[in-house]
This record gives C-alpha cells, structure tokens and sequence, in this order.
C-alpha cells in the first residue's frame, strides 16, 4: 500500500500572486486643453514620450488616471493550478488540501503597520505630484513675475509632504520596533532602530 502523504497549502499567498500577475496596469493620460486622452504603460513612459516629441511636461496640462485591468479568470485559475501541482510534485504528495480566508474577515487590515504603509503609499504619490508641479512652477515663474506666488506656494506644499512623509516613516519604524520587540528579533529590533535614528535627524534637518 502507497504510504500516504497529505499536503496543506495556504492558498492565500498563492491566490495573490496569481491575481498580481492577472492584473493590467496602465495609465490614461488627458489633455486638459484638447479633451484628448492615451494611454501609456507607465508615467516614465508618458514623459519619455512628452520628451521624444519635444513638449515639455507641465503637471497643470494633465490629468492622469491610474488604470487596472483584469485578465480573463482562466489566465488566474492556470497559475493556482500550476504552482499547486508543481508544490505536489515536488513534495512528492498523493493528497492536497488549500485553506484560504474568507474575504471581509481578514484582521490583518486592522492592524497598525498595514494601514501606515498604505498611507504611505497615498503620500509618496501625492509628494510625487507636488515635486512636479513645483519644478513646473518654478520654471514658469523665470518667465513670468506674477506666477511666482504659485512656484512659491508649490514649493511649500512640496516641503510640508515631505515632513509628512518623513513623520509616517518614524511611525512605521516604530511600529515596526515594537513588533520585532515582541518576537525577541534583537537584531531586527536594533536595524530597525539605526533606521529610526536617521529618519528622526533627516526629519530636523
């Protein structure tokens, strides 16, 4: 008789890469002024293209919509299948079992770190725009006497971002110190803590 070896798989982990992969990332670019729209891989594509054709970017000109497009389902349900199978062969299993939570309970998403990395997130990009339109205004005010309140006013919510994102970094790291803390991760603990150091200096300069 086969001697029986039984596999149980998180199907969590392998459920989300199959959907990373599934998934279509784009952009749609509008000018303002024409009602035009196109769509680029990615916002250094968009530039690139700006730059090919000898236009330069003014952020003031566009609106950019981040866009997300699914694959077919088959495309998702080939990948779980495949990875499942090759974790079976490889472990050499005669039975499989997946466990996957079920949506809407996950605790994960009301934990502290989780919801201080997607603030993170909202921030870089929101200091990303801000570095932009800053360098636009400042070069439009070279040019132009009364448009330099605007470069000026850019600048300094270019400057406020940027002590916002430094500040959410430090409450991430602390976070972060406090779980290492709880697991006995010293090493961890004291990493985590020269990174702290340095933000908090970054922070006062």
């Amino acid at each position: 008789m086969e001697k029986q070896r039984i596999l149980l798989i998180d199907m969590d982990i392998i459920s989300y890469r199959a959907a990373a992969v599934s998934e279509v990332r784009t952009i749609e670019v509008l000018h303002k002024a024409s009602g035009k729209s196109k769509n680029f891989k990615t916002r250094t594509e968009f530039k690139k293209f700006l730059k090919d054709n000898n236009i330069e970017y003014s952020p003031e000109f566009y609106e950019i919509q981040d866009v997300q497009q699914a694959k077919p389902v088959s495309h998702a349900l080939q990948i779980v299948k495949s990875q499942v199978n090759k974790l079976k062969s490889e472990l050499e299993a005669t039975d499989v079992y997946g466990f996957i939570g079920k949506g809407g309970t996950n605790f994960r998403l009301n934990l502290e770190l989780p919801k201080l990395i997607e603030q993170r997130q909202k921030l870089a990009l929101d200091l990303e725009k801000a570095t932009e339109e800053a360098n636009s205004k400042s070069k439009s005010s070279k040019s132009d006497q009364p448009s330099n309140k605007d470069a000026t006013d850019a600048l300094i919510r270019q400057y406020n971002l940027q002590q916002e994102l430094t500040a959410l970094d430090s409450e991430k790291l602390r976070t972060q110190i406090e779980l290492a803390k709880s697991q006995s991760d010293y090493n961890r603990q004291l990493e985590l803590t020269n990174q702290l150091t340095q933000n908090e200096e970054k922070h006062i300069s």
